[in-house]
């Protein structure tokens, strides 16, 4: 696994080349400054055609995005990745009902875009999901970030 972004305490993103997969795990939401940093650097590995498959773990996060970082999802990313044919997109949910909501708006602003979107209540979930509609078979201890 490689780093692809890192700000300690708020998130990590890791790339596993061999499944084509970036998995990202937030804490925290609302900062706003690591958003554009952290997605440009996915949505390069997207254009490279060396990531197909993107994991967001929400699960222990707090915090919402920003309006802006929303707008910016919705009018910039999403149709990136549906231009560059991003395969599928999965959401760990959050154990924070405000940040559940706050992140859900990713999934409608997503849908439009021929990127294949899912929502899933763990990142074993996710996994189930991956090998069962594009046929990854990564591991829970192939995702295991230690401290998060």
């Amino acid at each position: 696994m490689q780093t692809v972004y890192e700000a300690p305490g708020i998130l990590l993103s890791s790339l596993l080349p061999e499944h084509g997969l970036v998995l990202t795990r937030w804490k925290e939401l609302s900062r706003h400054r690591h958003f554009r940093p952290c997605i440009e650097k996915h949505m390069k590995l997207v254009e490279r055609g060396e990531v197909r498959l993107i994991v967001i773990d929400v699960s222990g996060a707090t915090g919402v995005p920003s309006q802006e970082d929303q707008d910016w999802f919705a009018q910039t990313v999403f149709p990136f990745y549906g231009a560059h044919r991003l395969a599928a997109l999965v959401n760990v949910r959050a154990r924070s009902a405000l940040t559940n909501l706050g992140a859900r708006r990713w999934r409608v602003n997503a849908a439009g875009c021929g990127v294949e979107t899912f929502e899933v209540p763990s990142l074993a979930g996710a996994l189930e999901v991956l090998r069962e509609r594009h046929g990854v078979t990564a591991t829970e201890a192939e995702l295991a970030t230690p401290g998060w």
